[in-house]
């Protein structure tokens, strides 16, 4: 009689073992995605945005820069951002490595990191979902400064990033970035990230480039070149004027 008693035993404990687990009541945190941010300008000055999915596999310049989705204007790149999951992490990629040797691809080399103001700006509105946003290390970014007087004999400007390919008269003289007088283009170049480097041109390098107008270009007067210098000194911007052989065309 005292058998029966120990069969139900272990009954009980045979099925106590063999109860399923509901995986529903698991409290492992999802993983956070991560997202690959490529960032460039234009000829006019115009950030693009591209936002890839992080994987094991390297982008190539053709998915970056032909891509379907890219985002025109830093607004659209902010309205996609609200978009993303709470916590994502979106990596900014600075340069893209050649697929067959060492150093980066070719064509790459367009890529940027937003100024430091913008960043700021985008990491606020990320924020607010908990989405972080990695620069990494910038490096320095190299601007051209074109300088032309109007036909009343104002001195006007266009601040471009260095980027291929090589600007055109039309993208100079027709840019409607272009600001009059001295103190708007010191007000642009306070916004460029700190340790930029600005490069003042005078000319366009290829004759097929060379539009009407474009010997128009002339080199910063010394007093005017030595006030801009002294107004960014505080952000390590460099101004570099022109290489004399080139100021004696003016």
């Amino acid at each position: 009689m005292r058998i029966v008693p120990a069969c139900l035993s272990l009954l009980i404990v045979g099925n106590l073992c063999v109860a399923p687990v509901d995986v529903r009541q698991s409290t492992e945190s999802p993983i956070a995605e991560i997202y690959e941010l490529y960032c460039w300008q234009t000829s006019q000055a115009v950030w693009q945005f591209v936002l890839l999915p992080n994987t094991s596999r390297d982008k190539t310049v053709d998915e970056v820069f032909d891509n379907p989705d890219v985002m025109t204007g830093v607004d659209a790149f902010r309205r996609r951002l609200e978009t993303l999951e709470a916590g994502a992490s979106v990596l900014i990629v600075a340069e893209l490595p050649a697929p067959d040797r060492l150093g980066p691809a070719s064509g790459s080399e367009r890529l940027r990191i937003p100024p430091e103001r913008m960043l700021d700006d985008l990491r606020k509105t990320a924020s607010r979902r908990r989405i972080t946003i990695d620069a990494g290390q910038p490096t320095r970014t190299v601007y051209e400064l074109y300088c032309w007087r109007s036909a009343h004999g104002a001195w006007e400007f266009l601040l471009l990033p260095r980027v291929p390919p090589e600007k055109t008269a039309d993208d100079i003289f027709k840019n409607p970035n272009a600001v009059t007088g001295i103190d708007a283009l010191e007000r642009n170049i306070q916004l460029l990230e700190m340790g930029a480097e600005v490069v003042v041109v005078t000319t366009l390098n290829s004759p097929s480039l060379r539009g009407p107008g474009s010997e128009q270009l002339l080199a910063l007067p010394k007093p005017m070149l030595d006030e801009l210098r002294k107004s960014v000194s505080t952000r390590k911007i460099q101004i570099r004027p022109v290489r004399s052989v080139d100021a004696r065309r003016h």
